[in-house]
């Protein structure tokens, strides 16, 4: 979850300055409640906190000034990215196949049908099998597999979320 979470929110502070260049502070400020709810879930306290407290300065904000708290959630954001990087370092053999934009694609179909409890079509989990033989992937995908076979969708959500961390692969798309 932490590298899925560092894969998905890497861009946001040019997301968020894009947004506040463009006088756009309701959208920024939605951006930010969503780093800061899934900041909190993967225990980064400090930048929940700092996104929340831009948050709220957003919401208020009517003018072009720049935000006073935006540093201190640059500095929140920084650290919070930097310490999921290192979680990272030295892991080998995570080379995805060439088809990744229809691997992420597959993977947030099977989330969506996952999280709503609706039967998953073989056909899904035929093209995921084949997308990932032969990568580091697999043997995590058989486990995903036989979660998906016995119906329990919990199970196989959390292998699948963890599937996807390995794979550096969005299961959630960023605004």
């Amino acid at each position: 979850m932490l590298r899925q979470f560092g894969a998905e929110f890497t861009h946001v502070q040019s997301k968020l300055d894009s947004l506040l260049n463009a006088g756009q502070y309701a959208d920024a400020a939605h951006l930010l409640h969503q780093l800061k709810g899934v900041a909190g879930n993967v225990g980064a306290q400090a930048l929940s906190e700092a996104a929340h407290t831009l948050e709220l300065e957003l919401e208020l904000q009517k003018t072009g000034l720049t935000p006073v708290t935006l540093p201190e959630f640059r500095a929140a954001l920084a650290q919070a990215l930097a310490s999921v990087s290192r979680l990272g370092a030295g892991r080998t053999g995570t080379v995805l196949p060439p088809e990744r934009e229809r691997l992420t694609l597959l993977c947030r179909c099977l989330r969506d049908q996952l999280d709503n409890n609706d039967l998953v079509p073989v056909e899904l989990l035929e093209e995921l099998q084949s997308l990932l033989a032969g990568t580091p992937q697999a043997i995590l995908y058989q486990e995903l597999q036989q979660q998906v076979e016995q119906l329990n969708y919990t199970q196989a959500l959390c292998l699948l979320t963890q599937l996807a961390a390995e794979a550096d692969i969005a299961l959630w798309e960023t605004t």
